[in-house]
């Protein structure tokens, strides 16, 4: 976060504030709290590109990525977004009525980038098709703990083959699991909790049907309370910013 505030602090010289605004829609400082709340200007998705947004899943890109890079991929991001007015909105009798449940569960699996997490990859980053959505990305915390993220297939042993449609419904939108309390910071089911039972039933149909894959994950691991509360301490102090991080490689053991 020190190297956030140093490359995009205020300017004490130059061009005003809304000057630099004008020349460079992304020019919005993560350090302009008041200005910042998400929203759907390029600077808006410039800023959670560089600061993430806990409690999601999504890390900072600000260490690993050219911030002009970054400024690029928020201006696509801009071009993709429709006017309310020229939008044309699907019914939601024609919508349930065209399309089976699990047809209808991908498309929302999609929308929601359950496969940011929920997936296996490589030391080098590069994710493994034919283990979609099988689990393995080691989470990061610095100070609190290692996350690894569930296979969520449909395998017996190491996925949710033996869930409900229901307990997978009541994780995803409730953060209950069958055996504990889901983290709200490593799975962030506080951003589905206003799914609709239907389009949450659609999900599970949707997981249910995905195919089996063996990829055994291992449990959270928090680090010992002493760390805890010495990172607390430098967050506090604002030597440490607390953001997610992502070990390379599949965290998960894979069947051959």
């Amino acid at each position: 976060m020190r190297r956030i505030a140093r490359a995009t602090s205020p300017a004490t010289s130059g061009p005003p504030r809304a000057a630099r605004v004008a020349a460079d829609p992304c020019s919005q400082e993560p350090t302009d709290a008041a200005s910042y709340g998400g929203g759907p200007k390029a600077s808006d998705v410039y800023m959670r590109l560089m600061t993430g947004m806990p409690p999601s899943a999504m890390a900072s890109y600000a260490e690993t990525a050219d911030p002009e890079d970054l400024k690029a991929i928020a201006r696509y991001v801009k071009t993709l977004q429709i006017a309310p007015e020229a939008r044309t909105p699907v019914s939601p009798v024609a919508w349930r009525s065209a399309l089976p449940a699990k047809v209808r569960g991908e498309y929302l699996v999609r929308a929601m980038s359950c496969a940011l997490c929920h997936n296996h990859y490589a030391a080098d980053g590069q994710y493994n098709p034919r283990a979609y959505l099988a689990g393995g990305v080691a989470i990061r915390i610095p100070g609190l703990g290692t996350f690894p993220t569930r296979n969520i297939t449909s395998h017996p042993e190491t996925g949710l083959g033996k869930w409900t449609e229901d307990e997978i419904v009541a994780a995803v939108t409730r953060g209950r699991s069958p055996d504990r309390r889901l983290e709200a910071f490593a799975m962030p089911w506080v951003f589905f909790s206003h799914m609709t039972p239907e389009d949450a039933h659609d999900v599970a149909a949707f997981v249910k049907s995905l195919p089996p894959v063996s990829n055994a994950v291992p449990p959270r691991k928090y680090d010992p309370f002493w760390k805890r509360i010495g990172h607390r301490i430098l967050q506090l102090l604002g030597f440490e910013n607390g953001r997610l991080e992502y070990p390379p490689g599949n965290a998960g053991r894979m069947a051959e």
